[in-house]
C-alpha cells in the first residue's frame, strides 16, 4: 500500500497538476486573445458611436439652419433680395444634404456595429468561454478518477488478502488434531518409535525352564516383586494417561 500511495499515486498526481497547469497557461493566452478581440470591436464600437451622434449632431443644426433661412427667404418680398437669398439657401441645402448623407452612414455603420459587437459577445459568452472551461477540464476527472480507483483497488486487494489469511488462519484451527498429528508424529518417525521385538528368554546352558516358577522357599519374594511390578505398571501407565 506504501507502494501505491507513496510511489504511483503520487507520481500520477504530480502529472495531473503539471498537465493542469500546462493546460491552464494554454486556455489563459487563449482567452486573453478572445479579450483582446473583444476590446477591439468594442472600442470600434465607442467610435463609430461618437462618429454616429456627431454627424447627427450636425446634421441638425444644419436643417435648423436650412429651416432658419427659408423661412427668412419667406417672409422677403423683395425679388432681388430673394435672388440674393438663393446662393445662401443653395449652400444652406448643400450643407444639409452632406451632413444628412454622413449621419444616415454613420447610423449605418453604428447599427452593424453593434449587431457585430453583439455577435461577438454571444460567441465569446456561448461558445468560447465553455470551450476555454472544457479544455482546461479535459482529462482532469477521468485522471482523478483512476487514481482514485487505484487507490480502492490496492485496498480491495489488501481486504481480499486479509479475509485469505484469516479464512486460512481458521481452517488451521480447525484442522488441528492431537490424535491425527500424533499418529502422523509417529508414521514420520517409523524408524525411532516402531516397536522392538521381543525379548526372549536366553536360557543357561542346561537350564530348561523358561517360566517364571514360584517355589516354596521364594514363593512370598516373587509375590512381593509382582505386586512391586504392577504398582510400577499402573505409575508408568497414569503418568503416560497425564
Amino acid at each position: 500500500m506504501s507502494d501505491v500511495c507513496g510511489k504511483y499515486m503520487y507520481d500520477k498526481f504530480n502529472e495531473i497538476a503539471e498537465d493542469t497547469r500546462r493546460m491552464f497557461m494554454k486556455c489563459k493566452s487563449v482567452g486573453l486573445a478572445s479579450h483582446e478581440d473583444i476590446e477591439k470591436v468594442l472600442n470600434e464600437l465607442q467610435s463609430t458611436m461618437k462618429t454616429y451622434h456627431q454627424y447627427q449632431s450636425e446634421s441638425k443644426q444644419a436643417e435648423q439652419k436650412l429651416s432658419f433661412i427659408l423661412q427668412q427667404v419667406a417672409k422677403i418680398k423683395s425679388v432681388k433680395k430673394q435672388k440674393a437669398m438663393a446662393k445662401r439657401v443653395e449652400k444652406r441645402q448643400r450643407k444639409y444634404t452632406e451632413t444628412k448623407v454622413k449621419a444616415f452612414k454613420a447610423r449605418n455603420d453604428y447599427l452593424m456595429t453593434i449587431e457585430s459587437v453583439n455577435a461577438a459577445l454571444q460567441k465569446y459568452c456561448s461558445d468560447d468561454v465553455p470551450d476555454l472551461i472544457d479544455c482546461m477540464n479535459f482529462g482532469f476527472h477521468t485522471s482523478i478518477s483512476k487514481c482514485i480507483q487505484m487507490f480502492l483497488s490496492a485496498q480491495d486487494n489488501i481486504r481480499r488478502g486479509r479475509q485469505i489469511t484469516i479464512e486460512t488462519l481458521n481452517r488451521a484451527i480447525a484442522d488441528l488434531d492431537t490424535v491425527v498429528d500424533k499418529q502422523k508424529y509417529l508414521e514420520y518417525f517409523e524408524t525411532t518409535f516402531t516397536i522392538p521385538k521381543k525379548i526372549k528368554f536366553e536360557p543357561h546352558k542346561g537350564d530348561e525352564v523358561s517360566t517364571v516358577n514360584a517355589q516354596v522357599l521364594i514363593r512370598d519374594e516373587m509375590q512381593s516383586r509382582f505386586i512391586q511390578m504392577q504398582n510400577r505398571l499402573a505409575g508408568l501407565k497414569t503418568e503416560n494417561d497425564e
